[in-house]
């Protein structure tokens, strides 16, 4: 039966599941997931899991190859693959293939370390002519499922309900082993001492040094421990980056610990007699000069490497003691210039922070735009002069990004072309010395003046090597990093950034400590954070937000945004970007005005209820208006006694109720009794009157 018939195929599910495999669904006729399945790598889902998983008419079903191992032996190539290098298999689960191979399925033994791997026949014509041992991490399609080219199907007396599923042989193992290699210079976590130009610099040494094949490994290993210490010696490399690299690199060519020390330390002399530093910043990135030219500048007064005791080193800081005496720093000016006006200054790193689906992305838009249009931002804030912006994006895409640039551009009434800003959809890794100069370089080729990266948490630890968002001092140095980089470039950076879920106050300004991630309040020099002041109402287009705004020179406040972006048409038509901008106090101005006119109408129409009731009551009990007891009319009216006597006292005012003087109530037993009495006043006849 195939994978069309959905009982059949989830029966088959919660077969391998208490079998110990962990089944998930494929898409129907193929073998993608249908489900994200990360998760059930590092766990099996339970019964109720699988049931809801399979749910679907129509699925594939697969297997997460977790403690298990698939091998795909695909036509005569891979048979011949097979016996060659595995001989006789122990008797194995079986099943074949719509492309007419055959998969074994074998349990791997506690503690045996594996990886996927392929073997090709260099001389096989065709395609699936291949042996591919599949294991943790990947998911194989298993029986009953079916694509357009036919079934997978159990090998007869082969069947998973047929035999057990045999532990993988040792001599497949022993094929799927990991190489050992010991783990060369990678990206930096960088040090406040190193720069990236310094540590791009030292990686590509590095790297050089651990490809190193032996017979030239203790030569590479001075030359470029010489070349990376004449980074040290200027400044460029913090020491102790400089020699966990070296080290590392060393051993990842072959070279035992015991053995680098003396070469280590005699390029270390000969680097640290020639300091270098990186080019002049505003035109090295420009220079096509290859980086062994350094070292073999150094080489040429070094001397070679000779056994023996060797010179004490001078011991370098990466750091140089430049201060400024007092009369100096008053005459300097250090004003900063505006970006925009009240909003952000040129030169410090800024975050612009909100929860999801706070229009983070839509106002990053807004902003670039306005910087390389100068017009104002949100058609409020003035930008003195137009600036080249690079808006790098990771999540929205282009036609979201463009759609709304489209729409801002119509709302500013220019074109779209006009703006001095340039567009990017990949977002680089920030914790990468290698993307850090790049960046460095495009920045300094498009001559960019502001560099917005959205969002942040996309990129922040990518490229690093075990870094937590919550440890400051894994975040810190990475954030110094790409800070570093574009304020060598002349740049400021922006960054779009979430803040924590389950907000204390869901609908009040943000504050920084309300952002997520350790670091990032401590390194933002300015901020704008946004808000939602109302939820959402899905579908009506129309947002109220909060946007706070502060910074280390002074500058800041608190504005109230109304955005009308309209409602798509069928068309994808009939958005638009409509901003209105209030102070916060304002804002909270008209808010109280406006409550006290709603609470002064709610009045109004409580007394025009009030009177309506009584009047209602008092025609009702004295239809003939000679009076009526005012207690029985406040019982039969139901109104209490304080909004009895306001009723009455408006009613008279107004000339429609008065007194009965010398009124006489009829209670109970029949006896009377002077009381208070009310009547509506008697109609005058004004038949008589003549003008």
């Amino acid at each position: 039966m195939t994978a069309t018939a959905n009982g059949h195929v989830l029966a088959a599910a919660l077969d391998y599941l208490r079998r110990g495999l962990t089944p998930i669904p494929c898409q129907p006729r193929s073998k993608l997931p249908a489900i994200a399945w990360k998760e059930l790598q590092t766990r099996r889902p339970t019964e109720h899991e699988v049931q809801q998983m399979f749910g679907r008419h129509g699925l594939n079903i697969g297997i997460v190859l977790g403690d298990y191992v698939r091998i795909d032996v695909d036509g005569d190539a891979g048979e011949r693959l097979l016996a060659e290098l595995c001989g006789d298999l122990p008797v194995t689960v079986e099943f074949t293939t719509p492309s007419g191979g055959r998969g074994l399925l074998f349990r791997v033994p506690p503690g045996v370390s594996i990886k996927t791997t392929t073997a090709k026949d260099p001389g096989a014509i065709g395609t699936h002519q291949e042996l591919r041992f599949q294991a943790r991490g990947a998911q194989t399609i298993v029986p009953p499922s079916a694509s357009d080219a036919g079934e997978w199907r159990w090998v007869p007396r082969r069947g998973i309900d047929e035999v057990p599923i045999a532990d993988l042989p040792e001599k497949l193992a022993q094929l799927m082993r990991p190489t050992p290699k010991a783990k060369p210079f990678v990206g930096p976590q960088l040090a406040v001492g190193t720069t990236p130009y310094g540590a791009a610099a030292m990686k590509r040494e590095c790297d050089k040094l651990a490809a190193t094949r032996e017979g030239g490994r203790n030569q590479q290993l001075f030359r470029s421990s010489a070349a990376i210490f004449s980074l040290v010696a200027g400044g460029e490399i913090d020491e102790a980056d400089a020699l966990a690299a070296i080290e590392a690199a060393a051993q990842a060519c072959g070279l035992p610990p015991g053995e680098t020390e003396a070469t280590i330390n005699s390029g270390r002399a000969a680097g640290m007699r020639e300091p270098r530093v990186a080019p002049d910043r505003n035109s090295y990135y420009d220079s096509d000069a290859e980086w062994s030219d350094v070292s073999d500048d150094i080489l040429d007064s070094a001397p070679p490497p000779e056994d023996g005791p060797h010179e004490p080193t001078p011991r370098p800081t990466g750091y140089t003691f430049d201060v400024l005496d007092s009369s100096a720093f008053a005459k300097g000016d250090y004003r900063p210039s505006w970006l925009i006006n009240r909003l952000l200054v040129a030169g410090q790193p800024a975050v612009i922070g909100g929860p999801r689906k706070a229009l983070k992305t839509s106002l990053l838009v807004d902003l670039a735009i306005s910087l390389g249009t100068a017009t104002p931002f949100l058609g409020y804030f003035a930008v003195p002069r137009r600036r080249r912006v690079a808006l790098l994006s990771g999540e929205s895409g282009e036609h979201t990004l463009q759609e709304t640039a489209r729409r801002i551009c119509a709302a500013k009434a220019i074109g779209l072309e006009s703006a001095d800003v340039l567009w990017g959809f990949r977002l680089p890794q920030l914790a990468s010395a290698v993307h850090l100069i790049e960046i460095v370089r495009g920045l300094h080729d498009h001559k960019v003046e502001a560099l917005i990266i959205d969002p942040l948490y996309l990129c922040l630890l990518a490229g690093s090597d075990g870094a937590q968002a919550s440890n400051l001092f894994d975040t810190g140095p990475i954030l110094m990093a790409i800070a570093h980089a574009c304020k060598s470039a002349g740049c400021t950076l922006l960054f779009a950034h979430h803040a924590r879920k389950n907000l204390k106050e869901a609908f009040e300004p943000l504050g920084l400590e309300d952002l997520s991630f350790a670091g990032i309040q401590e390194f933002a020099r300015q901020w704008i954070l946004l808000n939602r002041r109302v939820a959402y109402e899905p579908g009506c287009g129309v947002h109220q937000l909060w946007l706070g705004a502060g910074g280390s020179v002074g500058h800041g406040g608190l504005w109230t945004l109304g955005i009308d972006e309209g409602q798509l048409n069928e068309d994808f038509t009939g958005r638009r970007w409509d901003v209105q901008v209030s102070t916060a106090s304002e804002t909270r101005q008209l808010e109280a005005e406006q409550t006290a006119r709603q609470k002064s109408y709610a009045q109004v129409e409580r007394e025009k209820a009030e009177d309506a009731k009584l009047l209602v009551a008092l025609d009702g009990a004295d239809p003939d208006r000679q009076g009526y007891s005012y207690n029985r009319l406040r019982e039969l009216a139901g109104i209490s006694g304080d909004a009895m006597t306001r009723t009455v006292a408006r009613l008279t005012a107004q000339g429609i109720v008065e007194d009965v003087q010398g009124f006489v109530a009829v209670i109970g037993s029949g006896a009377k009794r002077a009381s208070r009495g009310i009547r509506r006043r008697p109609k005058t006849d004004h038949s008589d009157h003549s003008d």
